[in-house]
């Protein structure tokens, strides 16, 4: 383990006789240089995976599920459910079940003022950033908060409570929508209908093509959005997680590889394989 790593100390590993793979699982800059390394390189990109609860879902599972997967280990996975797009008809039941199910649901107020604390904006010429893109380009997390416990990032703006999850209801231009916060603090963006939330989910996965999932008793539904989002994986009425096999059918991987396109990657992406062939001699047996 590099004590302080830096692009420096990656350039000295990379070029290393000893290396001859390199896996990145850190930003853009330092999966740029491992593919520039001359070595095989496994990128793992970013990831921002929606939730979309139509109003078709079992609210009781959709609750439990994104309680439990957005608090994982506070959000830190790539994995982990990051932003909520939920039908209007079943929005407040849905929020209602959340708070149930352990979660701590903000007032506008209270969501105001998190947002100044865990959030901050590079500086820009007067020009308000409209898209997905433009919003998770000068929008970033304040590192204090990032990967700490939703009582501690409550304690930050005066709030006492011992939940896992905090929950703000915004709007779908909320920088928290577009950007991978990776924190116990979830948004949740009400919707009129499921297209408009499969057209939101689409521009805050901003083609990374890393995870998402929806809860949906309508099969239609799951298959349309499934489509739309196009990402490796992909969970149906269950938390991102089911799809590196927690509680669930998928399997375990080392990193999800976006850039250089493995996706799930096990053993065999990480291994030579070797072909011992016998054309003849005394191994010969047919």
């Amino acid at each position: 383990m590099v004590k302080e790593p830096t692009l420096e100390t990656l350039s000295e590993i990379a070029k290393s006789p000893l290396v001859n793979m390199l896996v990145g699982t850190g930003g853009p800059g330092l999966v740029k240089a491992i593919l520039q390394s001359g070595k095989k390189g496994v990128g793992a990109g970013a990831g921002n995976p929606p939730v979309i609860v139509d109003a078709t879902a079992n609210l009781d599972l959709a609750a439990a599920g994104v309680y439990g997967g957005a608090s994982f280990d506070n959000n830190l996975l790539c994995i982990g459910e990051k932003e909520v797009f939920v039908e209007d008809s079943v929005a407040d039941d849905f929020l209602t079940k959340l708070e149930s199910a352990g979660a701590y649901v903000l007032t506008a107020e209270e969501a105001e003022k998190l947002t100044a604390e865990i959030l901050t904006m590079d500086e820009i010429d007067g020009v308000k950033p409209c898209t997905a893109q433009e919003i998770a380009r000068v929008w970033h997390p304040v590192k204090e908060h990032v990967g700490q416990d939703a009582s501690d990032i409550l304690k930050s703006i005066g709030v006492e409570s011992e939940s896992r999850l905090a929950v703000m209801v915004v709007d779908n231009d909320h920088p928290l929508v577009h950007v991978e916060q990776m924190m116990p603090v979830l948004p949740v963006v009400r919707c009129a209908n499921i297209d408009e939330a499969i057209e939101r989910a689409v521009a805050a996965e901003r083609g990374n093509k890393h995870s998402a999932c929806i809860y949906s008793g309508n099969i239609e539904n799951v298959t349309k959005f499934g489509r739309a989002i196009n990402t490796t994986i992909f969970a149906h009425n269950g938390p991102t997680l089911s799809g590196v096999g927690y509680n669930a059918e998928g399997t375990s991987t080392f990193t999800i590889a976006g850039p250089t396109g493995e996706g799930i990657t096990n053993a065999y992406s990480f291994t030579r394989a070797r072909r011992f062939a016998i054309a003849q001699g005394g191994l010969r047996i047919v």
